[in-house]
Formats: C-alpha cells, structure tokens, sequence
C-alpha cells in the first residue's frame, strides 16, 4: 500500500488573521503537520501508512503496531497550498505587519516533505 510521508512545520498559526492575532498572542507555538503525498522517488513503500484522523490527529501504522498523534493542524495529502498558506503563514505575515516577532520552520529529514511543505508540488517553479 502507498503511504504518504508527514511533514512538520511549526510556527505560530491560526484559522484567519483576526484570530490568529488573538491566538498568538497566548499561543507562543503551534505545530501543524502536512502529509507528503508518495512521490515517484520513493521507490517501493513499506507496511507504514501515515493517515489524518480530525481534529489535529494523525496515525501511524507499522505493520500491526498504530500511533496517535495530536498537533495543532494536521493536512492530509489533498490539501493545496492556498489552505497551507491561509492557515500557516498568513496570521504571520499579519504579525509581522503588526510589528510582532514570527518565524516558520519546516523540520524533518531528507526527503521527508519540507520544500513540498513550503513551496508545494511545484516546488516554487
């Protein structure tokens, strides 16, 4: 079975700019995750499959062993990046406008999704 890879991208985030603002302003970081759909360089994928569940949820399942695991905001593979973007980076550039302090940083290892988390399938071409 085709698996998709998570990502980690923390920063602060919010649903809107308004709220975001509010949120922010209590919140000093939140962690959202986005899933990597399997890429044709992944070669062949193992028992492992990585699925959003809701509400800021994700599972993992290895063979017979599954995970939870909860995060601010959790995107499932089909998300486009408008959604990343909206939820993610927006309430930050608003921060920032607003003379406050903001940083987005993509973690994880190589290959693991973070140009793909920040820039899309595209990778910014």
């Amino acid at each position: 079975s085709s698996q998709p890879s998570a990502q980690a991208t923390s920063g602060r985030i919010g649903g809107g700019a308004s709220e975001a603002n509010a949120a922010m302003s209590t919140t000093p970081l939140r962690v959202a995750v986005r899933i990597r759909p399997t890429q044709p360089h992944d070669g062949k994928t193992s028992d492992t499959v990585v699925a959003p569940l809701g509400d800021g949820r994700l599972a993992v399942r290895h063979g017979d062993v599954a995970k939870d695991f909860s995060f601010d905001t959790v995107f499932g593979p089909e998300v486009g990046q408008h959604e990343v973007y909206t939820k993610c980076a927006l309430p930050l550039v608003d921060a920032v406008l607003d003379a406050r302090n903001a940083c987005i940083f993509a973690f994880g290892s190589t290959g693991s999704g973070k140009t793909f988390s920040m820039l899309g399938c595209e990778g910014g071409r």
